[in-house]
This record gives structure tokens, C-alpha cells and sequence, in this order.
């Protein structure tokens, strides 16, 4: 009898496939992490061609109760309650015209990360996270740098100044994109 001359069966790597997540305002990267496993699971279970990872940085800026707008103490002596994690991109005083304190150090951790844990092929954020999004997918649009395939962002809220909304672009069907990007306006959303 002639040896058998089969071969064993090749596996493949599955390719993969790198999502950014960029929690909101007064959130962290592993607040995020926690609140989007239902998200996550969707998004692998529909690409079963690939493997997919997720990187959930955290925002720079560490924030205390009175960064929250509308915030107030139910404490006469708020030095003896625990502070909770949470963090911003950016803040954003109650000044006229608005600014924007600690972007430049917000966009500077997305870079980093961007370098250190990159190439990424799309970005999901909310809140605050999906107005950085939108920011950084445009800051990556081809021939600028490595460019997102797609991106999701899930405002918390429309800007109600009308400085701001004013330059705000709704996309429509008419619209031409290079890139898929999805806007969700999402006033009751919960992840």
C-alpha cells in the first residue's frame, strides 16, 4: 500500500478587526467597558469572520461632583464623601463664548492611543466620546492619516447654543461620504 499523502487541514487566522471606544462625560474607560457588553457581543457576533477587540481609553481630565453641570451637594461637608472616578475629555466652563478646557490634552490621549494600540478600523462613541469621534474620524479622513472605515457616535444631546448648533451637519441619504458614519441622537438611550 502506497503512504497516505494527505495533508492536514490548514486553519486560518481570522483577520482582525480593532474597534476604538470612547466613553462621555463623567464615565472612564472601564465604566465604559462594563456599560457596553451588550454592544460589544453584537458587534463580534456579527463579524464571525474576524477577531474582534475593543480598546476603551480613559479620558485625561479627572472630574469632581462640581464639574457637573447642575450639580449640588446633598452634604453640608462634601471633604467627607468619596469622590467617584470619572473623567472628561475636555471641560466645559460656564463662560461667554464657550470654551473648551482640556481639549488639546483629550485629543492628545486619543493620539496616543491611536499609536500605541493602533491601527483601528472604526470608533464607537457616546456623549461627550461621540463628539470626540466625530472629531477624530474627520481628523482622519484619507490623506491626512490611517482612516477609520466607520463610526458610530451617540450624542447625548444637540448643542443648544446657536454658535454651536449652527455649524452642526446632519447627514442625510443625499449625502457622499468617503467613510460609513452613523449619528444617533439618543435622548433615552441606555447601553
Amino acid at each position: 500500500m502506497a503512504p497516505s499523502s494527505t495533508t492536514p487541514p490548514t486553519t486560518t487566522a481570522k483577520p482582525p478587526l480593532k474597534i476604538l471606544m470612547l466613553h462621555g462625560f463623567t464615565q472612564s474607560g472601564s465604566l465604559f467597558r462594563a456599560k457596553t457588553g451588550a454592544l460589544t457581543k453584537a458587534i463580534t457576533k456579527a463579524f464571525p469572520l474576524h477577531t474582534v477587540s475593543f480598546s476603551y481609553p480613559t479620558g485625561p481630565l479627572r472630574l469632581n461632583p462640581f464639574d457637573v453641570p447642575g450639580y449640588t451637594s446633598s452634604n453640608d461637608n462634601d471633604k467627607e464623601v468619596e469622590e467617584p472616578e470619572m473623567y472628561g475629555w475636555w471641560r466645559r466652563p460656564s463662560t461667554t463664548p464657550p470654551t473648551y478646557k482640556g481639549i488639546e490634552d483629550g485629543l492628545a490621549t486619543v493620539a496616543a492611543t491611536l499609536k500605541n494600540e493602533g491601527p483601528f478600523d472604526g470608533v464607537v462613541g457616546f456623549s461627550q466620546g461621540a463628539c470626540l469621534t466625530a472629531m477624530v474620524a474627520s481628523l482622519l479622513e484619507p490623506g491626512r492619516s490611517d482612516s477609520f472605515s466607520a463610526a458610530a457616535a451617540a450624542p447625548g444631546d444637540v448643542a443648544s447654543k446657536s454658535r454651536i448648533r449652527d455649524g452642526v451637519h446632519y447627514m442625510t441619504s443625499k449625502d457622499r461620504l468617503r467613510h460609513l458614519c452613523y449619528m444617533f441622537w439618543a435622548r433615552w438611550m441606555r447601553l
